[in-house]
Formats: structure tokens, C-alpha cells, sequence
């Protein structure tokens, strides 16, 4: 197409040419020669497009190695300790333990410790006259000193070590009590006994029965403790039937147990417990035995009693 519109145009040239030139030629066929007119061929360009192969990533896979746990198995070690000479019970490192070694440093060649603690303390017994207790603090109460006699002090206050390991609280009311302390106890108790009606010898011999005439008290030896509560409620405690079961592997009693005022001649008191040593106290617990049982009740000497009765009453 290109070449026969080229060829054509060329053709009108010549013609218009000749016709200014004025000459009248007769228009012969003029062929010219055919022009090779290069074809150009046009092709979009190739553009090479790269394939991008994404390929899932390779996650090597996490090895977990478990392995069975090592369980350490130790034998349990059992400690032994010789047989407490009040009990004959084998006992661990505890207060126990120390009360029973403290022991063995004043035991006899019978076996019996703190022989000194074994002896009666009552209205028929009184204490010797003049006597007076070397004595060691062991707490307080109410802002109070509280002492006992030095030989029995260390066994209490081990016990009260072992009460506290066991979530009880033991509360020294009482210990040691002079002679005139005891005498204004009794003095006072008498007197509300007389104002409430009572005869003087009647008033005597319910207060007598309560609290100990000055001399023929566990308190005024100093080997006694009074506990907590006085008041015979105080059985019902937490704190009583720990005493009970424990008191004696320290070498203290029950002084005055229930339905025994006709031994003793005292009131039941729940509270009171006296310092025998770990062998008697011990042979009392499993007996059930007051103490004037135990060492056989005697009349001893009552002449303190009668004395203190006559001023009393004649006062």
C-alpha cells in the first residue's frame, strides 16, 4: 500500500511538471522503478517477568527431650534418746527431752530425782518454822514478779516452753506467797465469810477449806503454781487438759483433784499443780492418788493450825 501511493504521487509530479513547461508531449507510461521500502515490523518488547516462587519456610522441628523426674529418696532418720526416768517414754531434742536430762543431774542411786521436792505441805504438815525458799524468777503477771524455789523453777519453765510449742498459754496467777501475804488472803476470805452470817469457827473452816492457813501452804514453799483461771470452770479448758496430760512429764501434779477435800482438805482446784519431781509425779499421775495418799496420810503435827485458829477467832 505504501509503495502504490508513493508510485502515484511521483506521477502527478512529472505531469505537472511538463504541463508548465508548455510542452505537449504525449504522456507516455512511465514506469519507474519499484522501491523496496523496508517493512518495519514493530513487536512489543519481551520483557522476561521472574517467577518468585515463595516456598513455605522450612521449620525444623524443636526436639523436646523429657526426661523422668529424679526423685530423692532419703531414709527418715529416727533419733533416740534414753528413757526419761519419770515416764520411761522416749522422747525427741525438745523441752521434754531437757526436763528429762535435768533430772538425771539430781536422781539418786534409786532412780528418784529431786528427792527434795517429796514432802507434805498441809494443815496437819506445816512448813518448818523459820523456813524460807531460795527462789528464782519465772515470769510475771500483772506487772508481778512470779518466783519459785530455785530447784523447781527450770522444770516450769520448761513446761511452759513445751505449753507454747503446743499453742497453749500458761499464765503464772501464782507461785510463791509469803507467810503474810497467805495471812492477809485468809484474813480477808474469813472476814466476808463472817459478814455474810457465818459463825467464827464455821467462817474459819470454809475459808481453811479454800485458801491454806499461813505455814501449811504449797505457796509459801514456793513449790506450787496456780494456773490461768481460778475458778473450777477452768477444767473445761483447752489449757487444763493440756496440763493434765503433760504436767507430770515435768514433774508437777494436780494438788487437789475433785471428790478429795475429805483427803486433803481442800476444795477441788483445777488450777493448783505442785512440784514433786518427774519420778513421783509420774507414779501420782498413773495412780490417780492424792498426795497424802501416795505417801501415806499422817497426822504430823497440828499445832500450827490450832494456834492460828485461836488467834483467828479470838482476835
Amino acid at each position: 500500500m505504501i509503495r502504490k501511493m508513493m508510485g502515484t504521487a511521483l506521477i502527478v509530479m512529472i505531469l505537472l511538471n511538463t504541463a508548465c513547461n508548455g510542452v505537449e508531449q504525449r504522456a507516455e507510461e512511465v514506469r519507474l522503478p519499484m522501491i523496496e521500502i523496508p517493512t518495519i515490523v514493530t513487536t512489543p518488547p519481551v520483557t522476561e517477568v521472574t517467577a518468585i516462587v515463595t516456598m513455605p519456610p522450612v521449620t525444623e522441628p524443636t526436639v523436646i527431650r523429657t526426661a523422668p523426674p529424679v526423685i530423692e529418696t532419703t531414709p527418715p532418720v529416727i533419733e533416740t534418746s534414753p528413757p526419761s526416768p519419770a515416764n520411761n517414754v522416749v522422747v525427741s531434742d525438745s523441752p521434754l527431752q531437757r526436763a528429762s536430762n535435768l533430772a538425771a543431774e539430781s536422781m539418786n542411786s534409786a532412780g528418784v530425782d529431786n528427792s527434795w521436792a517429796l514432802w507434805l505441805i498441809n494443815a496437819n504438815n506445816p512448813m518448818p518454822p523459820g523456813s524460807s525458799p531460795n527462789l528464782t524468777l519465772i515470769g510475771t503477771y500483772n506487772s508481778q514478779n512470779r518466783y519459785l524455789d530455785s530447784r523447781a523453777a527450770p522444770f516450769a519453765l520448761l513446761m511452759m516452753e513445751a505449753a507454747r510449742n503446743d499453742g497453749i498459754t500458761l499464765t503464772l496467777v501464782s507461785t510463791f506467797r509469803s507467810i503474810e501475804r497467805q495471812t492477809i488472803n485468809f484474813l480477808s476470805r474469813y472476814e466476808n465469810a463472817i459478814s455474810r452470817g457465818l459463825s467464827p469457827d464455821a467462817a474459819f473452816d470454809y475459808t481453811a477449806s479454800m485458801i491454806a492457813i499461813p505455814g501449811t501452804s504449797e505457796h509459801n514453799a514456793g513449790v506450787a503454781i496456780d494456773f490461768n483461771w481460778i475458778d473450777e470452770r477452768f477444767d473445761q479448758t483447752e489449757t487444763f487438759r493440756w496440763l493434765r496430760d503433760n504436767a507430770h512429764n515435768f514433774g508437777f501434779i494436780l494438788r487437789y483433784p475433785r471428790n478429795t477435800t475429805h483427803i486433803t482438805g481442800i476444795i477441788y482446784e483445777p488450777w493448783h499443780f505442785r512440784f514433786v519431781g518427774l519420778y513421783h509425779a509420774a507414779k501420782i499421775h498413773e495412780s490417780g492418788l492424792t498426795l497424802e495418799e501416795y505417801m501415806g496420810v499422817c497426822a504430823g503435827d497440828n499445832s500450827v493450825v490450832a494456834a492460828f485458829r485461836n488467834q483467828t477467832i479470838n482476835r
